[in-house]
């Protein structure tokens, strides 16, 4: 991970949260990795522990999948 995540053009942050530095990125992706392994209990730990809003996290991930499934089948 170290030598792609250095190579993506991504902020330093992402970067960094990608390589597991604590920061609000990596508290994000904390939850994001729980919630796409179905993990409630450590989307709960995860919100309660960096004060993230779940409802509003949970509406943003839809919201990517939507936009993504528009990138890759545009005019489906």
């Amino acid at each position: 991970m170290s030598e792609v995540a250095r190579t993506l053009p991504l902020a330093d942050e992402i970067v960094e949260a990608l390589l597991g530095k604590r920061n609000p990125e990596r508290a994000i992706l904390t939850w994001l990795e729980n919630f796409e392994r179905g993990d409630w209990a450590g989307c709960n730990a995860a919100a309660e522990a960096d004060s993230l809003d779940q409802g509003e996290l949970s509406k943003a991930y839809v919201e990517a999948l939507a936009w993504a499934e528009t990138a890759l089948h545009p005019g489906a």
